[in-house]
């Protein structure tokens, strides 16, 4: 409990196995339960943020349901996280814990024994509201010291959502924009066509190039929509990018974590 896993998320279990096979996570995350809910209350942790964390297990069976059309979990990286005290949702956003660097020699941003918070975006029908963002932040900087023993010293956020070239289709007033301006320094670019075909259709795409076909069966009802096919329909491709929040850069009189509109109180833990 509390530690970072290791590896990598888990995998969905093969079709074969049908509905026990499907089921078979979700039935493990309601074993653990109880020991999530004990380290919650050993550290603190209010019983409003550990319900609402742990109610990822819902929305991830209602996701799963969207993009495969069968009831229980299908592959996840995030569950894992929540159910070992690692992840805390915290108002609109999510972060959890990445844990000291014991020798990061050739990361970009950390030094040895230093940490970081990373930064999600939960789907839901709640809209990425800047002031929302601003409340999330200033609580996990308040939380997570109280929770873990090292210091933060940066966010990060790896997203789809951290592609600078949405900046062509949206309005500078887009909430997305906006939360991506929070960020100030980005280390890798990967494509990732997959990841808005997922996270905004529920529909899932693993091939290098997007087919016509499938494009034309996207819904536009969306400026976010249209942008993500139309860019797809050029020969575009979309990005996974890591953006950085650097705490100490921010106390020397850089931007907000606002991304421009002040936020009072917050300051390195």
């Amino acid at each position: 409990m509390g530690e970072p896993p290791t590896g990598g998320g888990w995998p969905a279990l093969p079709v074969h196995t049908g509905p026990v096979g499907r089921h078979l996570l979700v039935w493990a995350c309601l074993a653990i339960l109880p020991h999530v809910r004990r380290y919650h209350t050993e550290h603190d942790v209010p019983d409003d943020v550990s319900w609402t964390t742990l109610s990822a297990l819902g929305a991830e069976m209602a996701t799963s349901r969207q993009i495969t059309g069968r009831s229980g979990l299908d592959a996840t990286w995030g569950l894992p996280r929540v159910f070992r005290g690692v992840t805390y949702r915290l108002g609109r956003l999510a972060f959890d814990r990445q844990g000291p660097r014991p020798d990061p020699a050739d990361h970009p941003i950390l030094r040895p024994g230093q940490s970081a918070l990373n930064t999600h975006v939960p789907a839901g029908g709640r809209p990425l509201d800047p002031a929302a963002c601003d409340e999330s932040f200033a609580s996990a900087l308040e939380s997570f010291p109280k929770l873990f023993p090292e210091r933060v010293l940066a966010f990060c956020c790896h997203s789809w959502l951290m592609d600078d070239q949405l900046a062509a289709y949206l309005p500078e007033s887009s909430n997305i924009l906006q939360f991506q301006r929070r960020f100030e320094v980005f280390t890798d670019r990967e494509q990732a066509d997959w990841a808005p075909l997922e996270h905004l259709f529920h529909r899932r795409y693993q091939g290098k190039t997007v087919p016509s076909e499938l494009l034309d069966e996207l819904p536009q009802k969306t400026t976010l929509q249209r942008a993500v096919v139309s860019h797809l329909r050029s020969g575009g491709h979309w990005y996974n990018r890591t953006g950085w929040i650097l705490l100490q850069r921010r106390n020397k009189g850089a931007r907000s974590l606002a991304g421009g509109a002040g936020v009072a109180g917050i300051r390195e833990p």
